[in-house]
Parts: C-alpha cells; structure tokens; sequence
C-alpha cells in the first residue's frame, strides 16, 4: 500500500509511532511541493517532466510511488555518478544502492572543478533583497563616510580661503590708507595746476588780443606799401611816371551796434566838381585789373570766414569791423588816384586778417587841395573778432 492510501498500523508500537509521523512529514513534504510547482508554473515557466529524489529519507519504503501518485509525473532517484568516472575496484550495483545519498557529497567535490550555468535559490526575494543590501551596506557607508570627508575638506579650504583674503585684505586697506593720502594730495596739486593753467591760457590770450591790433596795424602797412608799388607800376605802363604815396590817417574799431569813432566824409556841394569820383570811381575792380592787364588777388585767397546772420546775436565784447581813413598823393590823373584807392581795396581782400565785406567810401579831394592829397575811407570786416 502506498504512503497516501489506508494502511494497518505496525503492531510493534515504536513502528507504529514512527509510520505515523512518516505520513505526516510527507504529506507537508507533497503540499510545499505542489505549492512551489504552481508558484513557478505561475511566474511563466513550463510544466515539469520528472522528479528526482535523493537524500538518505529518499529510501523510505513507498516514497516514489507517492510523489508518482500526488504529482502524477514520474519519479526516479538522483544518480550524481552518472557523469562521473569511477574506480573499476567499486562495485556499482552497491553503490546505486546508496547514490542519491551522496548528492551534496558529489556536488562539493565538483565545486571548484566545474561551473554551473544554473543557480538555484529558494529563499524569499525579500530575504535576498536584506542579504544583498548587508552586502553592500558596507559600500554605502564607506560612501556616505567619503561624501562626508569632502564635505569637510570642501568647508575647511573654503574656510582657509575666506581667512586667508580677509587677512590679505585687512593688508590692503593697511597699506591703501597712506596711498589715500597721496590721492589726496595729489588731487589738490591738479586742481592747483587746472588753476594756474587757466590763469596761464588767459594771460597768454590776453597777450595775444593786445599783439592781434599790432599785426592788424602791421597788416595796414603792408597793404597800403603794395598798394603804391602796385599803382605806381600801373600807372608807369599807362605811360604815366609819379610819385605814388598812400597811409592811414584815421584808425577806429565799430563797435556793435555803434558808429566808428572817426567822422564820416562830408558831403560835398551839389555844384562841387565831380572830377575824381564819377570818372575813377566808375570803373570797377574788375575793369582795372583788366585795363591794365593784373591778376586777380582773390585767386588765391582762402575761403572767407562764415559772416553771421542777419539777426543772429551780438557778442557786445567783440569787434567785427575797423573803420579806417586813408590819405593818399593827389595825382592830376583822376584815374590814378581810383586806382590806388582800388588797390587798397583788392589788397585789403587779399590779406589773411580781413575777409568781406571791404566797403570803399568816396574819395575827397576838394577839401585837401591846399596839401595836394586826398582822402578815402574803408570799412573792412576781421576775419578773427577781436575781443575788447
């Protein structure tokens, strides 16, 4: 009869105890088994073909027939000499007897000849789960201890770093203090300086408004000489040899907005003769330069300083304007005398410190007749305003 049907209990009662607890550890033995081939067949793996057992409880009379009957599979005992060579000197039936016993016996034996693709493990994840994390608690405590040592040395460098500036920059401010000082010093001696520099530059622009009339009147002796040796060499191609003789008689700055400080012509008589104005005066610049074949002064003559505008504002402590009166050698030719008054104005344009407007007045000669000479005015527009 097998394990799992009726059975007559032994009538030795120690038999009888020890049958008893037989069927009792079996049947445990059956259902943990079923329980684990459900649990496996659940997880996806494949229905089993064969149950070997082995173990020295293996021998126990009817154990095959009962896992054949329970599990309905076949069942054989487990033979680990099955691969292995053996002694000739060993009898095998003997020893088939006896082989599932010595499983664990073989299996240490081939430990460290063979390696085994399979592992197998019974024990609960949650158990693995502990072994591994015992395991590896010794990496992450070395790691936390590592993680906490260059959080430390990171604080102490930074610490080390901070004490370190703040000594370097209690140095600084230590030494800064008599560098301060010199600044200081420093700024006032510019600020000196700026002052006496701007002294320096009014003096000097005082020295060069006081020489600006000097070269001004300087300028006046040099048009006035060309303008003799220029008439004069005219009038000697026109056949006509004279002593040709011109100067400033008069010489007043106009003020803005004011009249010059000499007195205009006087106006002639209506029946005064008319001989040295209408037939001089008559011809132009223009018409002289080409009557007596002269090149044009303005040629080369630099473009004239921007004039202000009708409007514009006066600066009240600038001169624009000179207002000048000239006495020149009364010639018997009439056209002599327009000539040279001419010349005044054609070099008057030429020059550097005058630009247009160059206004040329009427030429007096009546009232002069007793000193054979003449006069004429002319009011020139500076180039340069001069400051007063």
């Amino acid at each position: 009869m097998s394990l799992g049907g009726a059975y007559e209990e032994p009538d030795d009662p120690q038999a009888a105890a020890i049958s008893k607890i037989g069927r009792q550890v079996m049947t445990r033995l059956h259902l943990q088994v079923n329980q684990t081939l459900q649990f496996f067949r659940g997880q996806g793996g494949s229905a089993p073909l064969r149950l070997f057992l082995s173990g020295g409880a293996s021998i126990m009379p009817y154990t095959a027939q009962f896992f054949a009957e329970k599990l309905n599979l076949p069942v054989d005992y487990f033979n680990p000499f099955r691969n292995i060579e053996i002694d000739p000197a060993i009898d095998l039936e003997e020893l088939q007897k006896y082989a599932h016993s010595f499983g664990e016996v073989v299996g240490l034996g081939l430990r460290d000849l063979a390696h085994c693709p399979v592992e197998l493990n019974l024990m609960p994840k949650s158990s693995i789960q502990r072994q591994e994390f015992s395991q590896k608690k010794p990496f992450f405590l070395a790691a936390i201890y590592a993680l906490a040592l260059t959080v430390f040395a990171v604080w102490w460098a930074e610490s080390r770093i901070i004490t370190l500036r703040k000594q370097k920059l209690d140095e600084l401010r230590m030494s800064l203090g008599p560098l301060k000082q010199k600044a200081g010093q420093l700024k006032g001696a510019m600020n000196d300086t700026k002052a006496l520099q701007e002294q320096a530059d009014q003096m000097a622009a005082l020295g060069d408004e006081r020489k600006y009339w000097a070269n001004v009147l300087m300028e006046l002796r040099r048009v006035m000489m060309k303008s003799e040796i220029r008439t004069k060499a005219l009038m000697k191609t026109n056949g006509s040899d004279m002593e040709v003789g011109v100067w400033v008689e008069e010489f007043a700055p106009v003020y803005p907005n004011s009249t010059p400080f000499i007195a205009p012509p006087e106006t002639p008589p209506a029946n005064a003769p008319q001989a040295a104005t209408a037939p001089g005066l008559a011809e132009t610049g223009a018409e002289l330069r080409k009557k007596y074949g002269l090149p044009d002064p303005n040629a080369n003559r630099p473009a004239p300083a921007p004039t202000a505008t009708p409007g514009a504002a006066v600066n009240p402590n600038e001169v624009n304007t000179i207002s000048i009166k000239c006495r020149a050698v009364d010639q018997p030719v009439d056209v002599a005398n327009s000539t040279l008054a001419y010349q005044v104005q054609e070099e008057m344009k030429s020059s550097l410190y005058f630009t247009n407007p160059i206004t040329l007045g009427t030429l007096d000669r009546k009232k002069e007749e007793s000193t054979n000479t003449f006069t004429f005015s002319v009011t020139a527009t500076l180039r340069k305003p001069a400051k007063l």
